[in-house]
């Protein structure tokens, strides 16, 4: 198997943190994001420890803020060449009431939609395809689409 690099977001607890375990332990490169850098960085040595691959990277961003994701995907690109999984498992609930970002998206659609695909644009996506990643940029593909409400 090739090593990949691979970003999880929302790597620091539950199944990002066990998926960024698992591909650590098969010897890839793992970026991992979190909201929280203290945190992050916390995650990012344990995974270390229990796999013994110290190849585990942090951002930091808040996936409510598309400027927050904007400048995740400029320091990725600055330092990674490729991208070969992207795994957006970030997710967050806020209950039964509407909030809204400093954008002026619901939180929730903001994390899982429009940050999701804040990287996508066509100038950042030299492709279409979702069989390989592109370089430098990356394209990303959401299995779930939102039918109506405000677009990102």
């Amino acid at each position: 198997m090739d090593k990949k690099i691979i970003l999880v977001t929302g790597a620091t607890s539950g199944i990002g943190r066990e998926a960024a375990r698992v591909f650590l332990a098969q010897g890839h490169t793992v970026v991992i994001h979190g909201r929280n850098r203290d945190k992050a960085l916390t995650v990012r040595r344990e995974l270390a420890a229990e796999t013994g691959n110290s190849d585990v990277d942090v951002l930091v961003a808040d996936l409510e803020s598309l400027a927050a994701v904007k400048r995740l995907a400029e320091e990725f690109t600055a330092t990674y060449d490729r991208l070969d999984v992207l795994v957006n498992n970030a997710g967050n609930q806020y209950g039964g009431t509407w909030q809204a970002t400093a954008e002026g998206h619901e939180k929730t659609m903001a994390v899982g939609r429009c940050a999701a695909s804040a990287g996508t644009s066509p100038s950042r996506a030299s492709t279409a395809s979702t069989s390989t990643a592109p370089t430098p940029g990356w394209r990303v593909q959401t299995w779930a689409r939102a039918t109506s409400g405000p677009s990102c």
